[in-house]
Order: C-alpha cells, then sequence, then structure tokens
C-alpha cells in the first residue's frame, strides 16, 4: 500500500515523462519543419511546378512596354499607376539580327522597335516593383538558327548575368514566344535546339530564379505543332498562348497543356480592335471580358497566370492601322469598374495578396 508521499512522487515523475515525451517529439516537428520552409516545400504544396501558384489561384500581369505598364521612374502613367500594383510585369527583349556582340535588346538599355519603350531594368529598379514577378518574354525572329549555334552566347550571358544581379525576384522566361506565328516563321528544330541553349546556359551558370514558358500565338494551335516545337519536358515548366478574340471552338493547347500536367499562362491578352476610349463600355465588356473569364473559369484546373496589354496600340509604329485599337483599361470607366472587381476576388492574384509567397519563392543568392 502506497503512502500519500508515494502516490505524489509518482505523479510529478509521470508529469515529468509526459513532458520529456512531448518535447521529443515537438524537436521532431518544430524547429526543423519551420527552418524547412523552402521554396521546394512551398512548390510541393502546390504542384510540384515551379512557381505554379495553389489550385485556384490566378497570377494577373500587365504588359508590354514600359509605357503602358507605368510604375517606374521614366513612365507613371501606365497600369500600375491607374489599376493598381498586379502580381507581375510582361516585358520583351530580343537577340540583335546581324550584331552577335551587341547589348541585348531592350534589356539594360531602353530599345524601340515602334512598340513602346523598352527596357528592363526600369521596371527591376523601381521601388514600387519590388515585390513583383518578371515575366520575360524573349524573341528570336531570324536568330533561331544562330542562337542555337552557339553565335549569340555573348547575348545569353547578359542574360544569365542580369537574372543572377536580379537573384531576389522571380522570372518566369517566355523564350521564342508565339513559336506557330507566320511573323516569326521559326525552324522547329533550330527553334527547340535555341530553346534549350538558353536555358542550359542558366542551369550551367547555377541560375535558380526562373521557370521557363513555351506559348503559341492561341490555343487553337494544332496539337500537332505544339509537339514538333516542344522543347522537351525537361526544358518546360509552363505552357503559354495568346487571347485575342472570344474564342469558342476546339482548344488543343488546352488539351496539350492537360495532357502534360502543365500550368498555364495566358501570355498575351487584350481585346483586339476595340477603342476603349471610343466605345460603349458595357458592349465592349460583355463582349469580349465576359468570354475571356469564361475561358478562365472553364479551364481554372491549368490557367494559372493571365496578363493584360494595356496599350494604346494605335498609337505605336508597328500596330498603327492594323486594327489592335486601345486596350488601355483606364480610359473607360464602366471596364475599369468592372475589372476591378473581378481583381478584388480571391481567386486573382496582385501584389497585395504577396505573390511571392503564393508561388513559394525565397530570395536565392545565386
Amino acid at each position: 500500500m502506497q503512502t500519500q508521499g508515494q502516490n505524489h512522487l509518482r505523479q510529478i515523475f509521470t508529469a515529468f515523462i509526459f513532458i520529456a515525451y512531448i518535447s521529443l517529439f515537438a524537436g521532431c516537428n518544430g524547429p526543423a519543419a519551420d527552418a524547412e520552409t523552402t521554396e521546394q516545400q512551398a512548390a510541393n504544396q502546390r504542384s510540384g511546378i515551379k512557381y505554379d501558384p495553389p489550385a485556384g489561384k490566378v497570377l494577373v500581369f500587365a504588359g508590354q512596354d514600359n509605357e503602358s505598364v507605368g510604375g517606374n521612374d521614366r513612365f507613371k502613367d501606365g497600369y500600375v499607376d491607374n489599376i493598381g500594383v498586379p502580381a507581375g510585369y510582361t516585358h520583351y527583349i530580343g537577340f540583335n539580327v546581324g550584331n552577335v556582340d551587341g547589348p541585348m535588346a531592350g534589356l539594360n538599355v531602353e530599345s524601340d522597335w515602334q512598340a513602346g519603350p523598352m527596357c528592363l531594368k526600369y521596371y527591376l529598379d523601381s521601388p514600387t516593383l519590388k515585390q513583383s514577378i518578371v515575366h520575360m518574354s524573349i524573341a528570336m525572329v531570324d536568330t533561331e538558327a544562330d542562337v542555337a549555334a552557339g553565335n549569340y552566347d555573348t547575348q545569353i550571358a547578359e542574360i544569365v548575368s542580369f537574372l543572377q544581379t536580379y537573384s531576389d525576384r522571380p522570372f518566369l522566361v517566355r523564350i521564342g514566344y508565339e513559336f506557330d506565328g507566320d511573323w516569326n516563321h521559326y525552324d522547329s528544330t533550330a527553334y527547340k535546339q535555341a530553346f534549350r541553349r538558353v536555358v542550359d546556359h542558366l542551369r550551367a551558370a547555377k541560375v535558380k530564379n526562373f521557370a521557363t514558358v513555351f506559348a503559341s500565338s492561341s490555343c487553337a494551335v494544332p496539337y500537332e505543332l505544339w509537339e514538333a516545337y516542344y522543347p522537351g519536358d525537361d526544358y518546360v515548366d509552363w505552357l503559354g498562348y495568346s487571347y485575342w478574340e472570344s474564342f469558342e471552338g476546339a482548344k488543343p493547347g488546352v488539351q496539350f497543356a492537360r495532357d502534360l500536367k502543365k500550368p498555364v499562362f495566358m501570355a498575351e491578352i487584350a481585346p483586339r480592335g476595340h477603342f476603349l476610349g471610343k466605345d460603349d463600355g458595357e458592349v465592349v465588356w460583355n463582349d469580349w471580358y465576359v468570354s475571356l473569364f469564361k475561358h478562365i473559369d472553364e479551364h481554372a484546373d491549368i490557367v494559372k497566370a493571365i496578363s493584360y496589354i494595356n496599350a494604346n496600340w494605335d498609337a505605336q509604329g508597328m500596330w498603327h492601322g492594323q486594327n489592335w485599337g486601345d486596350t488601355r483599361l483606364e480610359i473607360n470607366t464602366h471596364i475599369k469598374e468592372q475589372w476591378l472587381k473581378r481583381m478584388a476576388l480571391p481567386q486573382f492574384v496582385n501584389a497585395t495578396d504577396d505573390p511571392f509567397k503564393v508561388i513559394g519563392f525565397q530570395k536565392i543568392a545565386n
């Protein structure tokens, strides 16, 4: 028979063992787990594909030139200034035809292709866009064979250095965008080799703050063309396509993405042919924007990012007179209001939603 004192000692010993057990268990799953909040762990909580946001989330980007986007020291009257800061921005750079040793056009120095001012560095140096994802689109028109052959390695090295310099930002790199376009006239074999060469150089330099995008001009591009130009699973993280008109037909690009289990970036979207400063906002909204969001919702399992081109196309030499229109949201009160209502939905990720956290990005020292 135990005394009251013995019972008390037994209770204390039992409590000590219980606390020790709990501490040991917490040690296995507490601080170590907290320290393990890495980019890869965040990716595993999503799809495992780099920078793919969780199910039901869509990253919002704006493009496509410095003036149209705004939010930088030189240009302050674009989407960022009139609509708000999106999750990211779209920008274009290109290999210089016939100038293999010159600087990469649109990267560190301002270039003008008669499609608005282009200098990616303006955005990267803007305090307003410090938490923005960079959508870097690389043109290879009339250069894909030379890129594949290594003749543009100096300019690829400039791209590598740029991503290393800004290792605190995530990049979605769309190489040879709109691969199917007649205006690009890419050779499929050279295109694939060039795409891989750019990626191989980034990997060789141990650049980690990027994911790749392989993109067409439309979700209606035939399936066999997607296959013909596809650089391979080892080189492609995301698939993409542009979206200009309301589209109800077959969507081979959507099927290709589902078959490969890749997220989709609607990398260029705008209501082509509309002049929002003149058009009836309600009519245009119902005619094009409703169809756009219907497309996004119908394919919510794969559509994970969109980039709206907020440009006065007709004022730019490259597009003037070609019925591209003026698609700046801020010049049509009804459309702006409706767009902002959509952007306020939890589905759409903008700067206020901490896009780096949403895509699982952590700053990496390259």
